[in-house]
């Protein structure tokens, strides 16, 4: 590499909190200096972005599980990396790591905040996909958490979504009925495709709860909560005894800095039904376990998955934006630069 005084990275910032949906004229493409890595810290150069939907909530002053992004500042996201330069003896030259690198083209970062990323022969996308935090999310949230016994209904919300779909799969895997809810029939059509019993596009429904009851006749056991609101109460009437709940994500309230949609809970005091939630960065320990199970299940064609890949970080703010309103199916990714390892958009 040229002397790093010389060198720039493009960088996404912070330019104003969104209010409602982020739109492009929140943030600002800029140039910034790259930092010489110190004591213990690699140079990467960012290969791929994940763009999650957590994120939002930290794009808000309010409080969240983790610090608002300050203004000015880089939005923070999973990125697969390539390391440049290392000044830490657990990486070399040309390692391929996993960890928060940021909306940007380069990261000087701690080694200790990224992992290998150990997904080969499989794409390096999916590492931060199926294989990656969503899927370790799914992973821990449906076995742990959810507790699902063969014969037992699973419903998950946004079902087609990176963490629903693996959700749906696992549940299948273990002999469950899985039902899914999305919001297109597109959706529906790939959530069918990957082997879920039964799935419910709500925007095509007069009475969730309705529709619900004709695709879990049994009731349901497990639901994996992910968008929050009107589905959760629409769900809470059908569920059984003893039944678990993993509240996983909110996407229906992510765009807003209150908290809304208080649902009533006397379905779940009679049904003794247990809240479970869930936030993935508590369960890293668990990601060696999980990634020996799921690379296998991929391999094998009992996990499937889909992903969206825009090029350019420049494109980074209008996909993310479809991100959160529900334009894509499965796992929405940002190729940074060109790389030896990627992955077509289509289902694997």
């Amino acid at each position: 590499m040229d002397s790093l005084a010389q060198r720039t990275s493009k960088s996404v910032v912070l330019h104003e909190r969104p209010a409602g949906i982020p739109q492009s004229e929140h943030f600002r493409l800029v140039d910034r200096s790259l930092t010489e890595p110190g004591k213990g810290e690699l140079l990467c150069q960012n290969l791929y972005l994940s763009l999650d939907p957590f994120i939002r909530a930290r794009l808000n002053a309010g409080p969240s599980y983790a610090d608002p992004v300050k203004i000015g500042s880089v939005v923070p996201g999973l990125t697969a990396s390539r390391v440049i330069l290392s000044n830490s003896d657990q990486y070399r030259p040309g390692d391929i790591v996993v960890g928060m690198g940021g909306w940007q083209e380069y990261v000087t970062i701690t080694a200790t905040e990224v992992r290998k990323a150990g997904v080969d022969p499989l794409p390096l996308t999916t590492a931060l996909g199926v294989l990656g935090m969503p899927g370790l999310t799914a992973y821990v949230g449906l076995l742990d958490m959810g507790c699902p016994e063969p014969g037992t209904t699973v419903v998950v919300s946004a079902a087609a979504g990176s963490v629903g779909s693996v959700v749906g799969q696992i549940a299948k895997m273990r002999r469950c009925r899985a039902v899914g809810i999305v919001g297109s029939a597109e959706k529906r059509q790939f959530v069918l495709d990957l082997g879920f019993d039964a799935c419910i596009d709500y925007s095509k429904t007069d009475n969730l709860a309705d529709d619900l009851q004709v695709c879990c006749p049994d009731g349901i056991d497990v639901y994996f909560d992910n968008v929050g609101g009107d589905t959760f109460g629409a769900v809470a009437t059908l569920l059984n005894l003893r039944s678990r709940i993993v509240l996983c994500g909110m996407i229906s309230n992510l765009n807003s800095d209150r908290i809304q949609n208080i649902q009533d809970l006397r379905p779940l005091f009679v049904k003794r039904t247990q809240l479970r939630p869930i936030l993935v960065s508590d369960h890293f320990h668990r990601y060696d376990e999980f990634l020996g199970s799921a690379k296998a299940w991929v391999q094998e064609g009992h996990l499937r998955y889909r992903e969206n890949i825009v090029r350019g970080l420049e494109q980074s703010a209008s996909a993310f934006r479809a991100a959160l309103t529900g334009h894509a199916i499965g796992k929405q990714i940002v190729e940074i630069a060109a790389s030896f390892n990627r992955s077509p958009e289509r289902l694997r």
